[in-house]
């Protein structure tokens, strides 16, 4: 995959994409979980696995995250986030836009669909185990436990508070402990951390997170008890 930078005025974003991008197929846009990751890294078996043939693939770190740039805008906000997000995906455009994300970045994105876009189109949202808010605000000491992980990495200036993926070939692999230690417990991590249960709060209430939650309860009813 090629590796591309798409300069936004909220900051550069690294991205890898298919050798060749066309105009008549999907376009998957891949994003990571929370934190400093890399979504090329992250999804790299699974795009060895796609057929390129009938996808244009696309990762895409997120600014201050993996090899993209910090933000221009420091405070990690659902409102920065979204404006970021927005402004990147109106440059990649496309008529068959489906956006994949992995955990809390589904919250960010999600919020962007609700709002009233005229510089691009999202045929569609794919959710790899999808972070649903009225969910997650009833458990939040996983968010507690990685913003202390965060400061501790902050302070050793050594640590790396993330899971490099364990199926990456060895000089990926080797990449990876790099700029995830270089990243752990840097400003904008421990910034979206304490800014997590505001924008949990803010998305909660809209009506497709609601649908979303009758759904999960459809499949699994014991998570009813959650909230």
């Amino acid at each position: 995959m090629n590796k591309n930078y798409v300069k936004t005025s909220r900051g550069v974003f690294t991205c890898f994409s298919s050798e060749e991008i066309k105009q008549n197929k999907p376009t998957l846009v891949f994003f990571a979980a929370m934190g400093i990751n890399s979504a090329y890294l992250d999804f790299y078996n699974l795009f060895t696995f796609l057929d390129e043939s009938k996808y244009n693939l696309i990762s895409v770190d997120m600014l201050g995250s993996g090899f993209s740039s910090d933000p221009v805008y420091h405070q990690r906000t659902l409102e920065n986030y979204s404006k970021e997000v927005s402004e990147l995906l109106a440059k990649v455009g496309g008529s068959k836009l489906f956006i994949v994300s992995h955990s809390f970045s589904a919250v960010y994105l999600l919020n962007i669909l609700h709002q009233k876009q005229k510089d691009f189109q999202v045929s569609g949202l794919i959710g790899i185990d999808p972070t649903a808010p009225k969910i997650m605000l009833h458990d939040t000491d996983q968010l507690n436990i990685s913003l202390n992980e965060a400061k501790q990495s902050q302070k050793s200036n050594q640590g790396m508070d993330t899971d490099i993926n364990p199926w990456l070939p060895d000089p990926l692999a080797k990449q990876a402990k790099k700029i995830y230690q270089k990243k752990s417990g840097n400003f904008f991590e421990i910034d979206e951390l304490k800014e997590a249960v505001r924008t949990l709060k803010k998305n909660s209430r809209h009506e497709d997170w609601n649908r979303f939650t009758n759904i999960v309860n459809s499949i699994s009813p014991e998570l009813s008890r959650l909230y």
